[in-house]
């Protein structure tokens, strides 16, 4: 008898193992580098409370819509709202799987310890910025929508050809905070909430009021997805009020 009920315990246990093996997905998701600090919280929780996992890919936000349009393989996308409006209208996301997730606005930073240039105004950005030795900001060409914004801020300035000398172009998100910690520029500007999770570099403050540029995050399911439930169960998860809190502390806004 114990022999008949030890055999049909293993049973149990071993088919309780096989229907959660089953259960439980690995969803790609496709984000920004600037969600990267962000996500080391949010995706563990969300990993806890559903028993799926996430296989997070970096890149800037006009790559990762490149790589949704482009058909690489994944999940969910995360990017700027313009482009994910795009990617809906072309078929590459599940209709009505979209959801707004926060908003950030652009900033700039200064070396730890350094003086922290006066930003308040336009007229104060401007004497700043042409004080400045060297500024670094995004390449455009990546796609990152700030870079691409600061670009085109120096001309709206009327300041472009002046500072187009002295600007070094980096990477997406934190290698504009090492272009600024090396020294090889004095203000570096990408988003807000990835200046203030890099201890290496002090905030300096939000670009002022009439010219700051805020970019939008917009969670969907691609269409392509082999994970459908779990994938719309994640973007359900982002969009959250606990995921928002957690995100509004690190410097993001509700949209």
């Amino acid at each position: 008898m114990n022999k008949v009920i030890t055999a049909i315990v293993t049973l149990s246990l071993s088919s309780f193992a096989l229907i959660s093996s089953v259960a439980a997905d690995e969803i790609t998701a496709f984000f920004p580098g600037s969600l990267k600090y962000a996500n080391s919280q949010l995706i563990a929780q969300f990993e806890r409370s559903s028993g799926n996992k996430v296989n997070a890919i970096y890149s800037t936000a006009g790559a990762v819509a490149n790589k949704v349009r482009n058909g690489e393989a994944a999940d969910v996308a995360v990017s700027a709202a313009g482009a994910m409006e795009q990617l809906a209208t072309q078929g590459k996301l599940l209709s009505g799987s979209t959801a707004a997730l926060v908003k950030v606005g652009a900033g700039a930073m200064v070396r730890k310890g350094a003086a922290k240039p006066d930003i308040s105004t336009v007229e104060s950005l401007k004497v700043a910025l042409l004080a400045a030795k060297a500024i670094s900001y995004t390449d455009p060409a990546l796609g990152g929508p700030v870079g691409v914004y600061i670009g085109k801020l120096m001309d709206k300035l009327g300041i472009g050809p002046q500072m187009k000398l002295k600007t070094r172009l980096s990477g997406p998100g934190d290698a504009v905070s090492t272009t600024v910690v090396k020294g090889e520029a004095d203000i570096g500007f990408i988003m807000i909430n990835e200046i203030l999770a890099d201890p290496r570099v002090d905030f300096a403050g939000p670009l002022p009021g009439p010219v700051q540029y805020y970019t939008t995050f917009t969670g969907g399911v691609v269409a392509a997805s082999t994970h459908r439930d779990a994938a719309r169960a994640f973007v359900s998860f982002l969009s959250s009020p606990a995921s928002r809190g957690v995100l509004e502390k690190l410097g993001f806004e509700a949209p």
